[in-house]
Order: structure tokens, then C-alpha cells, then sequence
């Protein structure tokens, strides 16, 4: 079955996997714990940039998102969501002055905290710069949006599943985005 889902995705990464004038956004999320394959598109995605296509990759313990468009401008960011100590969040939303976000979620709320860095890690990707370039940004998560002075510059989409939490940070809203999503997980 994975080999399938594989298949499936090379060809809308590759050169022919889109007819001509069709627009398409593909995520795939997959469980990397016992796959062959991984190695496989790893390396093919890496040695064949995709032509006329964006190509943004996260990996978060054993699983990868990869996604992959020729209609937006895209960038993705998948993290664990695993227990982090107060102290640890509260210097996220407080030391960590280089972004500003105007809905802060409580500290006790770890989805939020995933929500918002996973965020931050895929608007950063968007714009190509890293951790160390410019962070003059607001994120406002309740309109799912990153503004960048007073105009919006990239517009965030979560999905969260098992114990993860994904963005997919892009440049046009993503109910206007021909989104394609395949997951796949071990055992079916």
C-alpha cells in the first residue's frame, strides 16, 4: 500500500505529474518508522528539485511531511507534540522577543504552543531566511495569518493528528489552494 501512496506523490512531484494548466497543492504525511521508501524519495527529492513546482520538507521524530505545488508559494513545518516544562514555553512567549503574535495562548495549553511554533518554523521556511533572519513579523492566529506591517503576507493552515501538529504556511488562502492531502501511517 505504500508503495502506491509513493507513486502517487513522485508523479506530482516529478515532470509529468500535472496536465498542463492544472494547479495542485500536495501534502503527503507519512510514518517513516519501518519504510524503505523514505530513504527513496529522500534522495530523489533531494537530487531532482522539482521544475516550475515549490518543494517544502519537515521531518518530526518518525513521521515527514512533504508538500509540494505549482499554484503557491509554500512552506511546511511538523513537530511532536511532546511535554514541554512551563519555564520552557513561558521563555518561548516572553524571552523569545523576535516575532509578536497577538492572540498568546497560556502556557498550560501545549497544542497552542505547537500551533504557534510550528507556525513561526513554516512562515520562516516561507520566506527562505531561517532562524536567523529577519523576524519582524506578527503571527495572528486566529485569522491564520501572518502580517508582515499591515498587510497580510502569508496565510497559515493547520492540520493536527495523533500527537502532531502541522502548518502549512502559504501564500494565498488555503481555501483557495487545490490541496491534495495522502497520509500514511504503518499498518494501513
Amino acid at each position: 500500500m505504500c508503495a502506491r501512496y509513493i507513486a502517487a506523490f513522485m508523479w506530482a512531484y516529478c515532470e509529468g505529474g500535472l496536465k498542463l494548466g492544472e494547479s495542485k497543492t500536495h501534502l503527503l504525511i507519512m510514518d517513516t518508522s519501518r519504510n524503505e521508501y523514505n530513504k527513496l524519495l529522500h534522495n530523489v527529492m533531494t537530487m531532482y528539485p522539482p521544475k516550475n513546482r515549490v518543494m517544502s520538507k519537515s521531518y518530526a521524530g518518525e513521521v515527514m511531511a512533504v508538500c509540494v505545488s505549482n499554484e503557491a508559494g509554500i512552506a511546511v513545518d511538523i513537530e511532536r507534540e511532546r511535554h514541554r516544562e512551563d519555564e520552557t514555553i513561558n521563555y518561548f512567549y516572553n524571552g523569545f522577543k523576535t516575532f509578536t503574535c497577538n492572540d498568546m495562548p497560556p502556557a498550560g495549553k501545549l497544542r497552542d504552543f505547537y500551533k504557534l511554533w510550528t507556525a513561526m518554523e513554516s512562515f520562516v521556511k516561507f520566506r527562505g531566511q531561517g532562524l536567523r533572519g529577519n523576524m519582524d513579523f506578527h503571527l495572528n492566529l486566529s485569522e491564520e495569518a501572518v502580517y508582515v506591517g499591515d498587510e497580510i503576507t502569508a496565510h497559515l493552515h493547520y492540520i493536527s493528528f495523533r500527537d502532531y501538529c502541522l502548518c502549512l504556511c502559504c501564500d494565498k488562502p488555503p481555501e483557495l489552494l487545490n490541496l491534495k492531502i495522502t497520509a500514511w501511517a504503518e499498518g494501513g
